[in-house]
């Protein structure tokens, strides 16, 4: 139930915010870098449920994601 109330809560906060989506990552408003682009095409089974809406997405990388170690954002490695 918490994570419901805290869910619709964090919504409402983005929702009242103006946002666009992205290709490359950008700083949200709690300084977390984010890729909704990236996001929504690394894990499909967020994409199904949020669709492209990069406000849903962050949030549920916020509620969700990030307690999963799902990647915000794509990293490259040097070789």
């Amino acid at each position: 139930m918490k994570k419901k109330i805290l869910f619709a809560i964090f919504a409402i906060a983005m929702l009242s915010q103006s946002m666009t989506v992205f290709a490359a990552p950008k700083k949200m408003p709690d300084g977390t870098m984010f890729d909704a682009a990236y996001y929504a095409a690394t894990y499909p089974d967020v994409k199904a449920a949020f669709g492209n809406d990069e406000v849903m997405l962050y949030t549920h990388y916020a509620l969700v994601g990030k307690a999963e170690n799902r990647k915000p954002y794509a990293t490259t490695t040097a070789t």
